[in-house]
């Protein structure tokens, strides 16, 4: 391997898709309730007991500080049904907010939705596992305008996606393209603003191997179009072109991944 800047090296070698058999599980430490059910059931590590409590004073049930929801923002996509975990947005303008959503469509709640104590613990609650409930995969990148109605969606893109976890845009990109993440294809795609796909970098171009698998989570860009990657132990950093990758140094990886301390990166 040759060292570049900033610790990194250049990796060689061609890359692999790795069986979820191989990859790292969840860890009882991020979920500790792994025998927890909700009424139906259904396991659900994602359901808590108890509600969010303020941490020095700051925090707990108030998770929208002083702002308010605008009720009926968005406009139901389909009647009957709702957005199956909105995951991220990008907004480009009062009337261009494109929103991702983890698994396109799921089946209206029955019950309606009070921001507060009742959100975590409520039936249908968006902090709940998505698992045992009804999913279209449909509508996974769409966009609204101000007044929250449908102005597009990427619904010739559905086929590509499985579990959608962001969308960004390089604010120095004078294009604006679209970037999607998603954790289940294990891939991060390049899009126009039209939804035109320009490229993605998936495990065989970020050599992921068994031994520290690459996982499509979040992006950050650097002003000269260069930008890095995490998920699990890994942080990469790519070149614009595409024409080479990094990664950080074998010790400083090894040393995070053996001490537990960066995991389950889900964040840059």
């Amino acid at each position: 391997m040759t060292v570049t800047e900033h610790g990194f090296q250049q990796l060689s070698g061609p890359g692999q898709v790795v069986p979820d058999t191989k990859r790292p599980s969840k860890s009882s430490r991020m979920y500790p309730q792994m025998d927890l059910r909700d009424s139906g059931g259904h396991l659900s590590p994602h359901m808590l007991p108890q509600p969010f409590l303020p941490v020095n004073g700051k925090g707990g049930e108030d998770l929208a500080g002083p702002y308010e929801v605008v009720e009926g923002w968005p406009k139901p996509i389909e009647e009957g049904w709702r957005m199956a975990s909105p995951s991220a947005s990008v907004v480009f303008s009062a009337d261009e907010v494109v929103v991702t959503s983890h698994f396109g469509q799921s089946r209206e709640r029955l019950t309606p939705l009070v921001w507060g104590r009742n959100v975590f613990q409520m039936e249908g609650s968006p902090m709940r596992t998505y698992g045992h409930l009804e999913k279209k995969p449909e509508h996974f990148v769409v966009t609204f305008d101000r007044n929250g109605a449908l102005i597009d969606s990427w619904t010739k893109n559905d086929h590509i996606f499985a579990k959608v976890n962001r969308i960004f845009s390089d604010p120095n990109d004078p294009d604006r393209h679209l970037w999607i993440s998603d954790s289940k294809r294990q891939k991060i795609f390049k899009f126009t603003r039209g939804g035109d796909l320009v490229m993605e970098i998936g495990e065989i171009e970020a050599h992921s191997i068994p031994e520290h698998p690459w996982k499509a989570e979040d992006i950050a860009w650097l002003p000269n179009g260069d930008f890095y990657t995490v998920g699990l132990a890994r942080i990469d950093r790519f070149r614009p072109a595409r024409l080479s990758n990094s990664r950080l140094c074998v010790a400083r990886r090894r040393n995070n991944f053996q001490n537990r301390s960066m995991t389950l990166s889900c964040g840059l």
